[in-house]
């Protein structure tokens, strides 16, 4: 217990490192951005140059933190068929919307008796308003797969030695945390647990990436519709999805119940 509770503890100030790291990059840069290149002055090339730099000083730092079983690989070893993924997708999607709900309401309470709005609350608002092609990319795609291979391939994959499941929690649950607010935490964290689930299950992080990146893809199509269709169409779309993933996640959810009684 002593030896994954210092593992764990280490793990932590690497992901401090690493985050820490690359908000001064980032900083940086976009202090910088008049001065860089025209084809530089985008989301997209500014985050491949901080996660070239900051990637590779988290791994060595995971080195020092977990040293034992390396990373998760990239392959899975075992391989899921088109139903057990789309399953999957299903009740990741049903289970976040709900805790979403919870963020939601929570936000709520804060804001009435502090006086704030509870749209500040969650940045996510605000970042889907500068919405760009470039950005776009590196929310969809980049971030997904980036986030995937530091908290599924290299966090839980180095902590599962002292115990899969104890893994797949801290990784979920420091993914959670890292996004900072409430609303994104209860959810981001409910979705790591079905990725860590899925990433030890298959043996590797690849269908966790497919994963993630249509979990953040499906979230830009509804911020696409919002300037398209406007606030009330994509309100009832919102609504009208979170109802659909809810209702199958329940379905499937009593039918595993089912199948283990």
């Amino acid at each position: 217990m002593k030896l994954m509770e210092q593992a764990c503890s280490r793990m932590g100030i690497a992901l401090i490192v690493y985050l820490v790291l690359g908000d001064v990059i980032s900083m940086t840069l976009s202090a910088l951005v008049s001065y860089l290149p025209e084809a530089m002055q985008n989301y997209l090339a500014l985050y491949l140059i901080v996660y070239a730099v900051s990637l590779p000083v988290f791994l060595l730092f995971a080195r020092w933190a977990a040293a034992g079983d390396g990373a998760m690989a990239l392959l899975p070893r075992r391989r899921m068929n088109l139903r057990q993924f789309f399953m999957t997708f299903v009740m990741t999607m049903g289970v976040a919307y709900a805790c979403n709900y919870v963020g939601v309401f929570i936000n709520h309470w804060f804001s009435r008796y502090a006086g704030g709005n509870p749209m500040d609350m969650n940045p996510v608002y605000s970042v889907m308003e500068q919405m760009d092609p470039m950005f776009a990319v590196y929310v969809g795609v980049l971030g997904p797969i980036a986030e995937e291979i530091v908290y599924r391939g290299v966090v839980l994959g180095r902590l599962k030695r002292f115990g899969e499941r104890e893994a797949v929690i801290f990784s979920a649950v420091v993914f959670g945390l890292m996004h900072g607010n409430v609303s994104q935490t209860l959810y981001a964290t409910a979705i790591g647990l079905f990725l860590g689930f899925v990433a030890v299950r298959s043996g590797g992080i690849l269908y966790g990436c497919i994963l993630h990146v249509m979990i953040n893809s499906y979230s830009l199509l509804l911020s696409a519709g919002l300037k398209t269709a406007g606030a009330l169409g994509v309100s009832a779309l919102w609504k009208y999805s979170a109802a659909a993933f809810l209702s199958q996640c329940y379905l499937w959810c009593s039918a595993l119940v089912s199948c283990l009684s």
